[in-house]
């Protein structure tokens, strides 16, 4: 008889003593959250797990989550050059090394007799992780540097899929995506569930209750359905700390994000019946509210809140040297980083930014909005 996913999942970790956790560079609230339950519970397993997302940075409002501060913003180098060198004639007295012209140079001396380079060996190490979990990524690229400066990791270790998207490019060796979860987080649950709910801690519960009212904002998306919900409530019984999710999440907005908010809502565009929204930001904007680039991501998420139907949010703002910053979030099939690649974006299908020069904010957000309208077909 063959094995479920979750079989497959469970008998791989067994295996596994040096697993690295990892999820995409433009990560969610979902994505986070479900790396750290999946971390904490390897740790309950007595597994030495590592878990990293390319270049890193904690937003304010997630440091509430347990083992948030375990995150590495880089991949340690997965192996390592193992220079050999048999004393089993002569001790060694002292040695220091140099770099000479790109040269490393290696300086032995003998405490008697001499080395001869029949004595010295080169060789490599293991890899430095057994199994590679991702999570909440729909492709390998979307990891950024953790992918592309280490591509035979990728190959040399299976890899564990798990995620909730239709997007996903089904990349692993074993893929647990599941289309009728609502978050990944919401995957991580199940799965946990059909091994062994003695697995469940308040701290894990709490993650992953962070990740479905993320991804859910706060249940207001359009992707509810009861299970989430059934799911939510076991969480909250199993001791998640709601009140505390709910209070970092969506209460603790500093007075200077929520005035630029209000000016993007009495500039915010609707097109295609509202599946595609826009609003521009001057730098008078950033100036009255005192805010900066940086408060976007807030905005990003707010709209997502305030209109659970929309599929696309274009934000474009003044930069310097009369620049215009571009920020396009998808959240349907519409993959922004193909369809916009004539404004050569930076970024994954989901999440790309660009700048546009010589351009005024209302030109230029008429040329984005001409440009997606060529590939954007929206279900309605």
């Amino acid at each position: 008889m063959s094995l479920t996913t979750e079989q497959q999942i469970s008998n791989a970790l067994e295996k596994s003593q040096r697993p690295l956790i990892t999820f995409r560079k433009n990560f969610s609230g979902d994505s986070l959250a479900s790396a750290l339950a999946l971390f904490l519970l390897l740790e309950k397993m007595k597994k030495n797990a590592i878990v990293a997302a390319d270049n890193f940075i904690l937003p304010p409002g997630y440091k509430f989550l347990p083992a948030h501060d375990k995150i590495k913003n880089k991949l340690a180098t997965p192996r390592q050059m193992i220079i050999s060198l048999d004393a089993s004639k002569t001790n060694v007295e002292e040695f220091h090394y140099d770099v000479v012209d790109d040269q490393l140079k290696i300086y032995i001396s003998p405490r008697g007799g001499f080395f001869g380079p029949q004595d010295v060996k080169a060789s490599v190490s293991e890899w430095r992780y057994d199994l590679i979990l991702i999570v909440d990524t729909p492709d390998l690229e979307s990891l950024g540097t953790i992918y592309t400066h280490n591509r035979e990791l990728f190959y040399e270790r299976p890899i564990i899929n798990i995620d909730c998207s239709p997007a996903n490019e089904n990349f692993g060796q074993i893929n647990l995506i599941d289309l009728t979860s609502s978050s990944t987080a919401g995957v991580l649950y199940n799965l946990i569930k059909a091994w062994d709910e003695n697995l469940f801690d308040p701290d894990i519960n709490t993650c992953l209750l962070t990740g479905i009212i993320d991804k859910t904002k706060s249940f207001k998306a359009g992707m509810i359905n009861p299970q989430t919900l059934q799911m939510s409530s076991r969480l909250i019984e199993k001791k998640a700390r709601r009140e505390e999710i709910i209070k970092n999440l969506y209460y603790n907005r500093d007075l200077a994000t929520l005035k630029l908010w209000g000016k993007v809502l009495t500039q915010l565009r609707e097109h295609f019946n509202g599946k595609l929204v826009s609003a521009t930001i001057s730098s008078e904007d950033f100036q009255q509210t005192n805010t900066s680039t940086q408060n976007l991501p807030d905005i990003i998420d707010e709209l997502i809140s305030t209109i659970p139907s929309v599929d696309l949010i274009v934000l474009l703002y003044q930069k310097e040297n009369n620049q215009i910053g571009v920020l396009v979030k998808s959240l349907s099939f519409f993959d922004a980083l193909k369809s916009l690649q004539s404004f050569e974006p930076q970024g994954d299908k989901n999440l790309i930014k660009f700048s546009l020069p010589d351009q005024d904010l209302i030109s230029a957000e008429q040329k984005v909005i001409e440009e997606i309208k060529k590939s954007y077909k929206p279900a309605f």
